[in-house]
């Protein structure tokens, strides 16, 4: 288990895929791999949903689905382009900062049909439903921050052995994860106010998208900054390893998303049997 937890934790930092989400390009066509879409899926499964409530529910995913599928070209260049600057071991601002503002527009109208998704499932649910959804998720997400104030970042001294690291390599990938973690401490209370915003927004009786537009504007140039931010980051700690490192990182990487996806399935499995009882 805590192999798991090490590789998880590992590709969270590294990945191209955990880079992508970070700079905002919204996937509702893979939230399956998405650790806030399995909590929401966990809490729909205590809400006693009546066969209709079920059917709507599908049906609204069914239909995001199929219009973010729109977009899958545009966010697979993107996310190749990322790639290629992250493996040229030359950092390019100019050229990153461009293809954030690129896919800017293709991230907003994929952020905006997640965040009516979201609004159209919250509003099939009944006044009790809804109340006992807003507790699961609160409990849900207070255990999920005190998993976090343990530590999210990886052990320095796992990561070394796992990759062999050298001692300058270990004082490099320390530094950066204690600026990753300083970063994340002061953005902390920020990502609060702007996910009570938008809860606000999305679980209103009719969602406003004028009200979300405005959100998403005021916000915009602060996430660009912080995306381009945290693509530097990234950078910079793979330039850290040399090829082979890299390499058994990539098998760790896909490792622990196949080990990922294997539990992920296994409770949906049990979930399912739990249902039928």
């Amino acid at each position: 288990m805590k192999k798991l937890f090490v590789k998880a934790t590992i590709v969270g930092i590294l990945s191209t895929s955990a880079l992508a989400a970070s700079i905002a390009v919204a996937q509702p066509l893979h939230e399956r791999d998405n650790k806030q879409y399995e909590m929401r899926k966990s809490v729909m499964s205590e809400l006693a949903l009546t066969s209709q409530q079920k059917a709507d529910i599908k049906q609204i995913r069914s239909e995001a689905k199929q219009d973010a599928s729109i977009y899958r070209t545009e966010q697979q260049e993107f996310r190749k382009a990322i790639k290629v600057i992250l493996n040229s071991g030359q950092w390019d601002e100019a050229q990153v900062r461009s293809l954030i503002e690129e896919n800017a527009e293709s991230a907003k109208q994929l952020k905006l049909l997640k965040a009516k998704t979201k609004s159209r499932v919250f509003n099939v649910l009944n006044a009790e439903q809804k109340a006992l959804m807003a507790s699961k998720q609160a409990e849900k997400q207070s255990k999920g921050k005190k998993r976090r104030a343990k530590g999210r970042l990886p052990n320095i001294e796992r990561l070394s052995k796992r990759l062999a690291l050298n001692e300058a390599q270990q004082a490099q990938l320390a530094s950066l994860l204690d600026t990753a973690k300083a970063e994340r401490e002061a953005n902390k209370a920020r990502k609060e106010e702007d996910r009570a915003t938008l809860k606000g927004i999305i679980q209103a009786v009719e969602f406003d998208e004028e009200a979300w537009l405005a959100f998403y504007s005021e916000n915009h140039q602060d996430h660009t900054e912080r995306a381009l931010a945290k693509t530097k980051m990234r950078f910079d700690m793979l330039s850290v390893l040399n090829e082979e490192q890299k390499e058994k990182f990539k098998k760790m990487m896909r490792k622990g998303k196949k080990a990922k996806n294997k539990q992920g399935r296994n409770k949906a499995k049990t979930q399912k049997l739990d249902q039928s009882v």
